[in-house]
């Protein structure tokens, strides 16, 4: 499953039964040019010829090598982060994803049991990235431009070798990207807020996992970053239910945040935001019971059965098979699946008039026949029929 290869060793029974999903290039190759174009100044022609001249395959593989070589070299002390214990968060860990589990919208516990709340950076940007504390105010100020060079960063230099993550949020790089795309990238932005808080709890999430560090900086998603992080590097995540809960569990509890702190600043949520907000909400709710999605999308007779299979069937290509899509919407490898949905709900009415309740939405018929083409539409566009 791509949520995990290749960076965990699985079974041979469990390899037997992958179906390989093609990583969208055209999509990864534009992330690239974003980050390229940010840090080198050239245009896309000029890339183009300096990976011809560099003898590198792909954008890609250009952007991963040049990011990986930006600044001094990274230490990493291996005793350190092999005693790492994530225990001390375990409480704060299992308040936060219960209630998720049964509000959406949940922002942490309060007071906040974190070691200290910074709304000042002591390291400014970019100094900060090294020693993976760029705060939220420091976050705040730059563009996504900015955050995604370094998330990227994060990936191939900061985390990747140290803790097996090197594309663990490739999907998160597609939801920078779409905003980039539709012109959001200047701070001051409730959209640049929420990214803040997630490369935040992503970094110190990562640094939290290597052993540096047990500050969250007042993130509540630090900690489950490092809870999902952690895991990934101890190769505890066999399952692809257990892997989705722990990354979607930590993506929506940023989101929160990043919301929060754009309602505290008094910056505008549009429309389109926050029908995105609940397609975020939907998409979260749906990977941590992946279950009962399964039984909703096999349209197991009965009335809802009956419900979707008619408002859906048109939608399903030829051979469907629920496992494949849930293994490419799920996709944390690929940019893509949320690229595309964000794309897909940004002016979709539809998603401005839906509340998604954690408890109550995969029985809720209207619900679903509002969000679930979406989320077709774009397994559709991404892999066709297999």
């Amino acid at each position: 499953m791509r949520f995990i290869a290749p960076v965990l060793a699985l079974t041979a029974g469990a390899l037997a039964a992958v179906v390989p999903i093609q990583v969208d290039a055209e999509l990864q190759d534009r992330i690239a040019t974003t980050v390229l174009s940010h840090i080198t100044g050239m245009n896309e022609r000029e890339l183009a010829q300096n990976m011809t001249a560099s003898g590198d395959k792909s954008l890609t593989e250009m952007m991963n090598r040049m990011v990986a070589n930006m600044g001094p070299p990274v230490q990493i002390d291996q005793a350190a982060t092999a005693k790492v214990d994530m225990s001390r968060y375990s409480a704060e860990i299992d308040q936060m994803t219960t209630e998720l589990s049964k509000n959406i919208s949940y922002t942490g516990p309060e007071p906040l049991t974190h070691e200290r709340y910074r709304d000042d950076a002591d390291v400014d940007w970019p100094s900060c990235q090294a020693a993976l504390a760029c705060a939220f105010n420091s976050l705040s100020k730059v563009t996504l431009q900015d955050q995604l060079v370094y998330l990227v960063a994060l990936q191939v230099k900061y985390l990747g070798s140290a803790l097996k993550v090197q594309d663990q949020f490739k999907s998160v790089e597609g939801i920078i990207q779409y905003f980039i795309d539709k012109g959001l990238s200047q701070p001051g932005q409730a959209n640049q807020y929420i990214v803040c808080s997630l490369i935040e709890g992503i970094q110190r999430g990562g640094s939290i996992a290597l052993g540096q560090t047990t500050d969250t900086f007042g993130n509540p998603s630090s900690a489950l970053f490092g809870q999902y992080i952690s895991g990934i590097s101890k190769g505890l995540y066999k399952e692809r239910a257990t892997h989705d809960k722990a990354f979607s569990v930590a993506l929506q509890s940023a989101i929160n945040f990043g919301q929060s702190k754009a309602v505290s600043a008094k910056l505008t949520i549009s429309v389109n935001l926050s029908r995105w907000l609940n397609l975020m909400a939907v998409f979260n709710i749906l990977a941590q019971a992946e279950g009962l999605l399964r039984s909703v999308l096999s349209l197991a007779g009965g009335l809802l059965g009956g419900i979707l299979s008619s408002v859906l069937g048109a939608l399903l290509p030829i051979g469907f098979k629920v496992d494949d899509f849930i293994n490419w919407i799920f996709d944390v490898t690929s940019p893509k699946p949320l690229y595309c949905l964000t794309n897909a709900v940004w002016d979709d009415t539809k998603f401005g008039s839906i509340s998604p309740n954690p408890l109550t939405l995969l029985a809720d018929v209207g619900t679903l026949t509002k969000i679930l083409p979406a989320f077709l539409k774009c397994f559709n566009l991404g892999c066709g029929s297999p």
